[in-house]
């Protein structure tokens, strides 16, 4: 265990469990207990890039996900491969996880954990990400 961490602390409200290496730092994103996988490590602030993109704030009219864990054999417990939606009404904001590899989109170079957005339009589209953007 590293030196100074407070193990229970970090686990809060979760049941105890020893001491995993796996199970903190960055990791801790893909177990229940203590997170809940890519939506709401990453994911968050992808959708908020969309909202700024579609000019929304509050909840949508209705939402769906599903998901699961694939092809990995580790100790992982979240979705790996998920896909959500959210009905605006007028508009639709769709997130994916793809933790697995998947063919270019929109134009966009493939590299290691590229996370994006694409705007779709009636006259084309929007592909955002972290290094650029590309009408």
């Amino acid at each position: 265990m590293p030196a100074g961490l407070d193990w229970d602390r970090f686990l809060g409200p979760a049941q105890y469990r020893p001491f995993s290496k796996n199970r903190f730092a960055y990791n801790w994103h893909w177990f229940w207990d203590t997170g809940n996988g890519d939506i709401g490590n990453q994911g968050i602030h992808e959708m908020d890039i969309n909202l700024w993109g579609l000019n929304r704030g509050g909840w949508p009219v209705s939402a769906v996900s599903t998901g699961g864990k694939y092809v990995w054999k580790d100790d992982q417990e979240t979705a790996n491969t998920q896909t959500a939606e959210f009905d605006f009404g007028d508009a639709t904001m769709s997130f994916e996880v793809r933790n697995l590899p998947t063919p270019t989109e929109g134009g966009t170079l493939i590299r290691p954990n590229h996370t994006g957005n694409i705007f779709f339009g009636e006259s084309g589209f929007l592909v955002v990400d972290n290094l650029s953007f590309q009408v």
